[in-house]
């Protein structure tokens, strides 16, 4: 990994990418919570950020969608720093539904977070 400054000069490399920001991003992970009789129930727990949306490139493998066999597309997501993502959230960017991919692919770095995510909706 690089050399990162702190202090000062880090916070503003952190607002220089946010101004970057384009979209609001609103994170969505599904999580149980124990119902108190033994068993689980079903949670969607939010989170809004500001973010930036890119589509990378065009997956050469193709999935069933609909019906339908069609090309994946794989769009990276930048975030800010302290953004809580995982794999398996859904991010919701302008009514678009966009999955997290696996954890190889999210890399936390001091100045901003970026996930690959493939469109849902």
């Amino acid at each position: 990994m690089g050399y990162y400054p702190g202090g000062v000069a880090l916070t503003a490399m952190r607002s220089v990418i946010e101004r970057s920001f384009d979209r609001t991003i609103t994170r969505r992970r599904i999580t149980e919570v124990p119902d108190g009789f033994g068993g689980t129930t079903t949670t969607t727990v939010t989170a809004s950020y500001s973010g930036r949306v890119v589509a990378r490139q065009v997956v050469t493998d193709e999935r069933l969608q609909g019906g339908r066999v069609t090309a994946e597309t794989v769009y990276l997501v930048r975030l800010p720093w302290n953004a809580d993502v995982a794999p398996a959230d859904v991010l919701v960017v302008d009514g678009t539904e966009l999955q997290v991919t696996d954890a190889d692919d999210i890399k936390s770095l001091p100045l901003q977070v970026i996930v690959n995510c493939y469109r849902v909706t």
